[in-house]
């Protein structure tokens, strides 16, 4: 949405400068709403300028310094746009109408698609960063023979998922036929699939033993929604 964007800021800006003045008379019409766009009687502080042109002053003063570069703030001529100014038009009066509005609404509408757009890309590349710096850190540790606590976990979960996986869950059946977890509210995710797959099913038996009000490692990742899942699916 980059290049339609510019083209919209383009097309703005050209018609601006082409009718700057002209855009400013239209908006003096005082069937426009006050509240958005100044009253038409003096200003005491500013005389003899009337609010509706010390407003005017704002806008005018705001495009001329823009550089058609993004970005262009919204809150300064969203009530430029065609849409705005028909709503804000009083009963029984005419919308000024001039190609300038239309552009204002184009380019707002430009911009908030190509935002969504960045967000979504910006989004993309964290992901990105996480998947490759989890690889990396992988490849690192394998190659210093290194595994911390959570590699043991993710390993027996990756193994259970993998094509030997029935297999070691056999193996261990046959060595265990019953676990017995203490301290239940501190398991995560991965823990409860791996209690689950290994003994969650008959003949087996598995007792989680945990008290929710003991929950105290949310920040070494554990989750009590596995817990709450657990307690309902037991």
């Amino acid at each position: 949405a980059i290049a339609p964007w510019r083209k919209a800021a383009d097309r703005l800006q050209r018609q601006w400068t082409r009718s700057g003045d002209r855009i400013t008379h239209l908006l003096k019409d005082p069937g426009l709403n006050a509240r958005y766009y100044g009253k038409c009687v003096p200003d005491p502080e500013r005389p003899p300028h009337t609010y509706r042109q010390l407003r005017l002053l704002q806008f005018s003063a705001y495009l001329d310094q823009w550089n058609g570069k993004y970005p262009l703030e919204e809150k300064r001529i969203k009530y430029l746009g065609a849409s705005l100014l028909k709503k804000y038009t009083k009963k029984g009066h005419t919308t000024p109408e001039h190609p300038f509005f239309e552009a204002c609404d184009n380019v707002l509408d430009a911009q908030s698609l190509m935002e969504r757009q960045m967000e979504q890309y910006l989004r993309y590349l964290k992901i990105r960063l996480l998947e490759q710096g989890r690889a990396a850190l992988d490849r690192k540790k394998q190659r210093s023979n290194i595994l911390f606590f959570d590699d043991l976990l993710l390993h027996v979960h990756s193994a259970l998922r993998g094509p030997q996986g029935a297999a070691l869950v056999r193996a261990v059946r046959h060595q265990y036929q019953a676990a017995l977890v203490d301290e239940f509210q501190d398991t995560d995710p991965v823990q409860y699939e791996i209690f689950q797959r290994l003994f969650g099913r008959p003949p087996m038996m598995l007792f989680m033993i945990g008290d929710p009000k003991q929950a105290i490692y949310s920040f070494r990742g554990a989750d009590l929604f596995s817990y709450l899942n657990a307690a309902d699916t037991a």
